[in-house]
């Protein structure tokens, strides 16, 4: 990203035609021996310029701010993957499946075939530095937020009957998870980057393999996630992510652009 980011700042510099030309006179008009030294203290002047041009862009590419979009799998496998721009990748997380075929009776008795459909959860998640809050906003699935630090908080029980304490937790869950089509996630630094995590689920895509009839994992709807990063200094970062799914059932992530 640095590099290329460095070579479009760099391409964008437009040198001074006059300042060329003129230059270009001066030295056809003197000999190389009779003025060696002021051409030489010339080149070494133009060196330190471009010098201090390209210091000055590596700086304000140091201080840009910047982020990665990540995706990580609920398995446990501890597996996370950089996803990149211009390029389509397969994700760790994501796959969904269609299992055993089965039948309810609705209020006339009729039956209403189904499938169970498998999905292996996983989601997304940012890797930066200064940054004080992401917003992710999907288009058609949903997200899950879990606080582990206030749900933490929220099972130093003062007491030790376990029903009650299900019964409280369970009653104050809100404070602590958050589901919706778009969740705001604070840094905190006892979880660092971890604050950022987000589960996704499509419930549209899974109520679509469930129906009963022929389904093509490639052909769901596709899901539009916009990711708006705030930093601690003020500026404001958005990405658009894509995920699909192929012929396979694999869930597919691209970076896109608006």
């Amino acid at each position: 990203m640095f590099r290329k980011e460095y070579k479009k700042d760099f391409n964008t510099v437009t040198p001074d035609i006059n300042l060329i030309e003129k230059t270009k006179q001066k030295l056809n008009n003197n000999t190389a021996k009779k003025h060696s030294g002021i051409q030489k203290r010339f080149v070494a002047a133009a060196v330190a310029i471009c010098f201090l041009i390209g210091v000055g862009f590596m700086t304000s590419n140091l201080n840009k701010p910047a982020f990665a979009i990540v995706a990580f799998a609920d398995d446990g496998g501890g597996q996370i993957i950089n996803i990149e721009g211009n390029t389509q990748v397969i994700l760790p997380f994501g796959k969904i499946s269609r299992g055993d075929r089965h039948f309810y009776l609705d209020e006339t008795g009729e039956k209403i075939y189904t499938y169970d459909v498998g999905f292996d959860s996983g989601g997304i998640s940012i890797k930066g530095k200064n940054i004080s809050s992401v917003k992710y906003i999907s288009d058609l699935g949903e997200f899950t937020f879990f606080n582990s630090i206030a749900a933490k908080q929220m099972n130093q029980p003062e007491q030790n009957e376990n029903q009650k304490l299900k019964i409280h937790v369970l009653e104050d869950s809100s404070s602590f998870v958050k589901v919706g089509k778009e969740i705001i996630a604070n840094f905190q630094g006892e979880l660092g980057e971890k604050s950022f995590d987000v589960n996704w689920f499509p419930w549209y895509a899974i109520d679509i393999v469930s129906e009963d009839g022929p389904v093509s994992f490639a052909d769901l709807p596709s899901d539009n996630i916009t990711i708006e990063v705030h930093f601690k200094d003020g500026k404001i970062i958005t990405k658009h992510l894509k995920l699909s799914f192929n012929n396979d059932g694999n869930l597919i992530a691209e970076i896109i652009t608006k």
